[in-house]
């Protein structure tokens, strides 16, 4: 064989390699961007409004944190509820009681904690001295979003209590 049939046949066998890894690696991609991405922060409510003196709060009173869920994937997520976990224990399950549960890509949702639920917090952080746990949010058809939820605020709370 002479050197430029097989110096073609090189280039053609390459050119043909490198658009099957290219359409491979498209294909990668496109599953990796139709994934569920989903971001969690614990952070102050909004602070315009008045909350109750802490004397005379209930376990329903608002405590002044919420939890926002932000949606950074490309799909729609119809959250239902919020389950925070470390190792394997549960801290604390919020539950969606409102009409507007979707979050669309590159939004967000702001979920209110109440007075319990956040002294669950304070009491977790205080007792395994938590500064992190797994947050996994539920949607309404069964899918799950993961994430982790940074609780240093609470934590720095919880120690000072002590």
């Amino acid at each position: 064989m002479d050197k430029e049939i097989v110096m073609a046949i090189i280039g053609v066998g390459g050119t043909l390699a490198g658009t099957v890894l290219g359409w491979a690696l498209n294909c990668l991609q496109d599953t990796r961007n139709k994934k569920l991405k989903l971001c969690f922060s614990l952070q102050l409510s909004n602070l315009d409004s008045e909350l109750i003196d802490e004397d005379l709060r209930t376990k329903t009173s608002e405590s002044g944190y919420c939890i926002q869920i932000c949606n950074i994937g490309q799909i729609p997520f119809f959250f239902e509820q919020i389950s925070l976990q470390y190792k394997k224990i549960t801290i604390i399950d919020c539950i969606n009681a409102e009409e507007q549960n979707s979050i669309l890509p590159y939004k967000s949702y702001i979920y209110q904690l109440n007075m319990q639920e956040y002294n669950s917090i304070l009491y977790h952080c205080k007792k395994a001295k938590l500064k992190e746990c797994k947050a996994i949010a539920y949607d309404i058809r069964g899918n799950k979003g993961k994430g982790k939820l940074d609780l240093v605020l609470p934590f720095i709370q919880a120690s000072v209590r002590e």
